[in-house]
């Protein structure tokens, strides 16, 4: 496995835990979450490319939590990228 991808999907499997019960936690949680889905997308990009599902994923999540903490302009842009990237891989 190449280690961008383990680091990506490392950091997928972490916050899938923590927000799988849809609780995102207190605010310094969020921003660690922030900061670890920022790395995870990075590293995503870097390994599958700009168009990739991995990718859509993370950004959906990084949209969840953009949101949580009322970042609601970052929020949006990061769940449209998501829905568009899921509309061109997967069709209408």
């Amino acid at each position: 496995m190449v280690q961008g991808h383990a680091d990506a999907v490392g950091h997928e499997r972490v916050l899938g835990r923590h927000l799988d019960d849809h609780s995102l936690g207190p605010p310094l949680l969020r921003q660690q979450r922030l900061q670890l889905l920022e790395q995870g997308l990075a590293g995503g990009r870097q390994v599958f490319g700009d168009e990739h599902a991995q990718v859509a994923h993370t950004l959906n999540y990084l949209g969840a939590v953009l949101a949580d903490k009322g970042d609601y302009r970052a929020a949006g842009q990061r769940l449209e990228e998501a829905m568009a990237m899921r509309r061109k891989l997967l069709g209408p």
